[in-house]
């Protein structure tokens, strides 16, 4: 799922959905089934790779539990749909049964320092099905 203002999305040069500002919420598959650090090692990889000039500023760390779960945080920096202009991606992930719980919260770099809050609010929301 996209959580976007209108004005946080752009098109691209091929017709695509260019996320500026906003974020992604959702699950993915990977082989290290139930290890965090690997689950997320091998998604920030598949990122890196689906997003050419995207790079990692900080590497994963612990940071508050997401309902009740251990989860992990990296920042990531790529090219912005925004001209002239690199964005932050925070990249949360939680491992669950399902798969690889992830939040990309994007924004453009400028702004990113004033975010924290707004990123600690959303993650405080989400509630897993039991």
């Amino acid at each position: 799922a996209t959580i976007a203002p209108a004005e946080g999305i752009h098109q691209g040069p091929e017709g695509q959905s260019l996320i500026g500002f906003g974020a992604i919420v959702g699950f993915s598959k990977t082989g290290a089934r139930g290890d965090l650090s690997q689950q997320t090692e091998e998604f920030v990889r598949s990122l890196a790779q689906q997003n050419q000039g995207m790079r990692v500023r900080s590497n994963p760390r612990e940071t508050s539990p997401v309902d009740g779960n251990r989860a992990l945080v990296t920042v990531l920096v790529s090219p912005s749909p925004y001209r002239n202009v690199n964005e932050t991606d925070t990249v949360v992930t939680v491992s669950r049964p399902e798969g690889l719980f992830h939040v990309i919260f994007i924004v453009p770099e400028s702004a990113a320092g004033g975010m924290e809050s707004v990123y600690n609010e959303m993650l405080r929301s989400i509630r897993f099905a039991r």
